[in-house]
């Protein structure tokens, strides 16, 4: 799936300025991903071909940081977003 398209279906949580808000993976940002329902939570993750990829659920490994959404996903009928 293409980054807009998921943009579009899944209605990640945006800044006023527009773009996706990514939260820290520790801190005060990683508390609030942990009391998240996991079906809203996505992974933005560095994949080993140098590229970004959005990863539906909660991943540790290569994680660059963590995106919540407004419409839940289906962790095992998802495919990964090509990050732009």
């Amino acid at each position: 799936m293409d980054y807009e398209k998921w943009i579009e279906k899944y209605k990640p949580i945006m800044t006023r300025q527009g773009s996706v808000v990514l939260y820290e993976t520790s801190g005060e940002d990683i508390k609030k991903i942990r009391n998240t329902e996991p079906e809203y939570i996505w992974t933005l993750v560095d994949t080993d071909d140098e590229n970004l990829a959005i990863l539906p659920g909660m991943h540790y490994v290569n994680r660059i940081a963590y995106i919540i959404t407004k419409v839940p996903h289906n962790e095992e009928q998802c495919e990964e977003v090509l990050y732009a």
